[in-house]
């Protein structure tokens, strides 16, 4: 019986280290979709969300590398992967990159994979109307996420802390595509002569439209050109 089992275990072994045993290193991966947030201009730090998947357990996520030909308006992101020895398990495993992109001239770019050349979608980059880095004045974040209530109604919820008392949350416009939910959670400065430089945390709660089903990205911007991605599943 115990040989039996010796047996059993190193077949098993064999099995799921064929495909990981000869391998070692960084290699690139392909990438299946993006998913691109609306609303960046020419002074704004761009990013898009990109997912894929790796092969079997012997993948790990690694750096990523962006190259911009302006010309031609492209931008090709070429995701890695660190690949170690086995034993490997052979399951796909789904994942999700932000890429920071950075700043871009003013026009529509192609997002391409550069492992397949594919074209992901589309980048649509604005003219700016303020010398600004952001038109609003954006929360200081630290987290945002998704809540549903027992009557299945959505609910934004933002957190972070003020700095100071003399800003305000004053409102949020949320936007809804295909695929991706933008959010612009707009602060406003009140003038005191006693604002008070103390840490002041906050938990801010908005309604999403109702009706929403499948996978978006949340993206939501933040202050000082930052923003928090995260993917919602909507049922």
């Amino acid at each position: 019986m115990y040989q039996l089992f010796v047996v059993f275990v190193l077949s098993f072994l064999t099995v799921f280290s064929a495909r990981g045993s000869e391998l070692s290193g960084e290699t690139t991966v392909r990438l299946s979709k993006a998913f691109i947030p609306i609303g960046f201009d020419d002074n704004d730090h761009t990013q898009v969300v990109v997912s894929g998947i790796l092969p079997d357990t012997c993948y790990r996520l690694g750096s990523y590398n962006v190259k911009i030909d302006e010309s031609k308006q492209v931008v090709y992101v070429q995701q890695m992967a660190n690949v170690r020895l086995g034993p490997c398990l052979d399951v796909i495993i789904p994942f999700s990159e932000t890429i920071n992109v950075g700043t871009l001239k003013e026009g529509n770019y192609s997002v391409v994979d550069s492992a397949s050349g594919g074209t992901l979608g589309v980048l649509p980059v604005a003219r700016s109307t303020t010398p600004a880095i952001d038109d609003y004045l954006y929360l200081p974040l630290i987290d945002a996420s998704v809540r549903t209530d027992s009557a299945k109604h959505s609910f934004l919820q933002l957190d972070g802390k003020f700095s100071d008392r003399c800003t305000r949350y004053k409102k949020s416009l949320i936007h809804y595509y295909k695929d991706v939910i933008v959010v612009q959670p707009i602060v406003e400065h009140i003038g005191a002569l006693r604002c008070g430089h103390e840490p002041n945390r906050f938990q801010i709660t908005e309604p999403l439209a109702d009706g929403l089903k499948g996978t978006y990205l949340l993206h939501v911007r933040s202050m000082e050109g930052q923003a928090i991605n995260k993917f919602v599943e909507f049922e």
